[in-house]
């Protein structure tokens, strides 16, 4: 087809059209339909956005067809749309949930090897120690630690140390696993103390080398966490702290049990109990938390208060006016359990 005779901003617009309709049909595990969408774009002259293509990419994985998305990402490379670190990573997480931690290495090292070079963050490590421990490969594991700590520098989360943990655990590699779980505790430890510190009577002062202070955090919430290049002031209270808190308590309740499993396993009866007795104690801590939602309870209404609606009523439209103009202000709450991983 002939180039496209739409203005400028027409054709930027008809573009994000198709590209909502690949996301749509993508979602719904509709791959020809959302090749269909992708395709439309060339028929009518236009020219696919990066975000296009990855929306196209994340439909193949999402159908689970990784040579698929492997030919979408290589067309992407031959474009003058250049992959960034989201598109690397929906990649990556096709290749953890197939099990092909071959591939997903390669693509990490093809990452860092890229003009320009990209370096996975802390969800591109998520996502692949999930797969590591899909196929329960320890070796790829502490691999992406080493890298995590040099190359990437990268802090790794809870999230992170549990799966470390756990593989080893699977192992049995007892002795990396203790030094792996009292490390964390330390950490934790020492965490606690300079939170104290910073917001006692006399807090020491900032170090003479501290970056820039992060805005964000000054503001009551930084997303980026232990991975911000910016200044954190430990005095300042996070709006989300006491969820953070019973996260990285949970976190490490969990590999305290990893630890106690694997020194059962082994005969280490001693250590096994020290470690389960070190679980129990950080899950009461969880447990003593304040909850926000404490006392709130779930209610049917009763029966004489119920109100029947249907579409032909005015009844119904009254209602339905009223929701409509509330629902700029609706949100929606998907409580996970444990650390939140299987979002």
């Amino acid at each position: 087809p002939g180039p496209s005779t739409l203005s400028r901003e027409q054709q930027l617009q008809r573009v994000r059209q198709l590209t909502g309709d690949i996301s749509e049909h993508g979602r719904l595990k509709q791959l020809d339909r959302a090749v269909g969408a992708f395709e439309q774009i060339f028929a009518e002259g236009l020219h696919p956005t990066g975000y296009a293509y990855s929306t196209l990419l994340n439909a193949h994985v999402l159908a689970g067809d990784l040579a698929g998305g492997a030919r979408v990402f290589e067309a992407m490379m031959a474009s003058k749309c250049r992959p960034n670190l989201v598109v690397y990573t929906t990649m990556l997480k096709g290749f953890c949930a197939a099990g092909d931690m071959t591939a997903a290495v390669h693509l990490l090292r093809r990452m860092a090897h890229g003009s320009p070079p990209l370096m996975a963050d802390i969800r591109a490590l998520n996502t692949f120690l999930r797969g590591c421990v899909r196929c329960g490969d320890a070796v790829a594991a502490r691999w992406a630690f080493e890298m995590a700590g040099s190359a990437w520098r990268v802090v790794p989360d809870g999230v992170a140390h549990v799966a470390l943990a756990r593989l080893l655990s699977q192992s049995l590699a007892l002795k990396e696993l203790r030094a792996h779980v009292e490390a964390r505790r330390e950490e934790r430890e020492e965490r606690l103390k300079a939170v104290a510190a910073a917001r006692s009577a006399s807090p020491p002062p900032p170090p003479a080398d501290a970056p820039l202070a992060c805005s964000f955090w000054a503001a009551g919430r930084c997303e980026r966490g232990a991975n911000c290049r910016f200044y954190h002031d430990l005095s300042v209270v996070q709006l989300d702290e006491a969820a953070e808190e019973a996260d990285a308590t949970d976190a490490q309740a969990a590999m305290e049990l990893h630890l106690s499993h694997a020194g059962a396993l082994l005969g280490k009866d001693a250590l096994a109990r020290d470690a389960l007795r070190q679980a129990r104690r950080l899950l009461a801590e969880s447990a003593a938390a304040v909850n926000p939602l404490a006392g709130w309870r779930p209610t049917v209404p009763a029966a004489e208060l119920e109100t029947k609606l249907y579409p032909v009523d005015s009844e119904f439209r009254r209602f339905e006016e009223i929701g409509l103009s509330e629902a700029a202000g609706l949100c929606f709450v998907l409580p996970a359990g444990g650390l939140g991983e299987r979002l």
